[in-house]
């Protein structure tokens, strides 16, 4: 059982990059069969949203990094909340 839970990880990024060629071969598909990169961008986030919502609507918790940002953003300037957008990406970098 230990075991497993090491595994847990590793099992997750697997099957993540599994995904990740399933839709790359699916995008090659369909840009070989000239549809437009706006369309299929598109019809990604749609599917997303459908595939996602149901569990925002089950899980119902409150995002609360996402409810500072935009406060951050009512008081600042775009230009500093961008700039922030970038720190955070590279503060994950760091962390990470």
């Amino acid at each position: 059982m230990k075991i497993i839970c090491n595994l847990k990880a590793y099992i997750r990024v697997l099957f993540l990059q599994c995904l990740y060629a399933g839709m790359d071969i699916v995008y090659k598909a369909a840009l070989n069969y000239d549809m437009s990169i706006f369309v299929l961008n598109a019809y990604e986030h749609i599917l997303a949203t459908l595939v996602i919502a149901p569990f925002a609507m089950i899980i119902d918790r409150p995002i609360f990094g996402m409810n500072m940002f935009v406060l951050g953003m009512k008081y600042t300037t775009a230009r500093i909340v961008a700039t922030m957008i970038n720190a955070l990406l590279a503060m994950t970098f760091i962390l990470a």
